[in-house]
């Protein structure tokens, strides 16, 4: 139906996403004091790749050659296009390329750039979903991906707390979303290979939404809360909170 239209082929489909990218300035205008120095580059996984993800950001790493990437599965069938606004704000900006950026701009140390810190660097992806303004459409889009991450959180648990095998695993899924089995398979794989990614995600976006509520409620400017956040690095939770918890007690 019309609400989960696809793009005709690849081509379309990268020209709907560079048309939301460059949407961006709204939102950082809104939220942010300041812009990061380079922009997101937008691809194709490599073919060799194309099984294995629908969408990943790389942030370039240390080498400054390196050029920050958001790659896409060139498969429309896979991103309908109510769901591309939620993800390019995911990946690229404010999501992860400015996240990744802002602390490159800023100089911090590459310790604290690139820690492993799931609930950290996905939590604040998936908090800066909640910052868009969507259509009717893409709202729908951005609710349907929030329904796969509440069935990941079952999955996840469900695979290595409770020893789900596959098969038990898929059925799950199957009955409780619409997506294509392509991309269930794709989702099973990486939780079966990733334990705890799913809460981390869960947990760092209820964490970041709980302290911007407590936040407006204070009165304070929401740009200085996200410059607070994104100054330190990514540092764990305790410290990020004791920080945060400093300028509220004011």
């Amino acid at each position: 139906n019309h609400v989960y239209s696809v793009c005709n082929d690849k081509h379309e489909l990268m020209s709907e996403i560079q048309k939301i990218y460059k949407e961006k300035d709204v939102l950082l205008n809104k939220y942010f004091h300041k812009k990061v120095s380079k922009e997101c580059k937008i691809d194709f996984i490599p073919t060799i790749k194309g099984r294995t993800a629908v969408a990943y950001y790389n942030n370039g790493g240390m080498n400054k050659r390196n050029i920050p990437t958001f790659s896409v599965n060139s498969n429309p069938l896979l991103l309908p296009k109510c769901v591309l606004k939620s993800l390019v704000i995911h990946e690229t900006e404010p999501g992860h390329h400015y996240q990744f950026q802002y602390m490159k701009d800023k100089g911090i140390s590459p310790f604290l750039i690139y820690m492993r810190y799931t609930a950290f660097v996905e939590g604040w992806a998936l908090y800066c979903e909640n910052l868009g303004d969507y259509t009717d459409n893409e709202l729908f889009g951005k609710y349907m991906e929030e329904k796969l991450r509440a069935i990941r959180l079952v999955i996840d648990t469900g695979i290595h707390a409770f020893g789900w095998d596959k098969q038990k695993t898929k059925q799950f899924f199957v009955s409780n979303s619409l997506l294509p089995e392509e991309k269930i398979d794709i989702q099973i794989d990486r939780y079966l290979a990733n334990p705890a990614q799913a809460l981390g995600y869960k947990l760092g976006e209820l964490f970041f939404n709980n302290y911007k509520e407590k936040w407006i409620q204070s009165g304070l400017d929401i740009k200085d809360y996200h410059s607070l956040i994104l100054d330190n690095g990514v540092i764990p939770f305790k410290i990020l909170e004791k920080k945060i918890k400093k300028v509220l007690e004011k």
